[in-house]
């Protein structure tokens, strides 16, 4: 009777964590499901608040607001040649990071980013002695891209920040500051 009463006491047991367990797996569903709707609306806000800076100084604010709300400090925009494969320079602990900024152009919101554009950053990088880049896409790199990085020399580090990964930043960003990256 004994070893009856252990069986049924370990199935009720079983029968309850595994209700827990399917429980907790649709919470965890549904919050991934629900920060998923949020980032395609966020994706879709952000491509209309670019769409609206039609001034590239606006823009260029923008941007600035942005890399700051990252971490980055003494942002300043590359004025003097548009050929020169970064957009932006800025300070990451005090070191100087190259910033290729892609999103300019809204109308290439979704643009894959390609090897050339990493090639051109990587030149930029080698002649003013920075080993610190970073890409800024809303579209997402191309395979070869992406291997490009990968096979880079240690002493050099890309991060990059596209599409899905940046919407991601984008929306931690607003819902810890609650700031408006147009109000900047």
């Amino acid at each position: 009777m004994a070893t009856f009463l252990i069986a049924i006491s370990l199935l009720i047991l079983f029968l309850i964590l595994d209700r827990v367990h399917n429980i907790l797996r649709h919470r965890r569903e549904m919050a991934r499901a629900e920060k998923d709707a949020a980032l395609s609306v966020l994706k879709i806000v952000i491509k209309q608040e670019l769409l609206r800076l039609k001034d590239p100084e606006l823009m260029n604010r923008w941007i600035t607001r942005l890399l700051e709300m990252l971490g980055y400090s003494d942002v300043k925009q590359n004025i003097l040649n548009e050929e020169s494969g970064y957009d932006f320079t800025c300070l990451e602990k005090g070191r100087k990071v190259l910033i290729a900024c892609k999103l300019q152009k809204a109308r290439d919101y979704e643009e894959p980013l390609t090897t050339g554009t990493v090639q051109k950053l990587v030149g930029a990088m080698v002649g003013d002695r920075v080993k610190k880049g970073l890409l800024l896409t809303t579209g997402e790199l191309t395979e070869e891209a992406r291997r490009y990085i990968e096979r880079l020399p240690v002493s050099y580090k890309i991060t990059v920040l596209d599409g899905q990964s940046l919407m991601e930043k984008i929306h931690d960003l607003r819902k810890l500051k609650l700031v408006d990256l147009l109000e900047s």
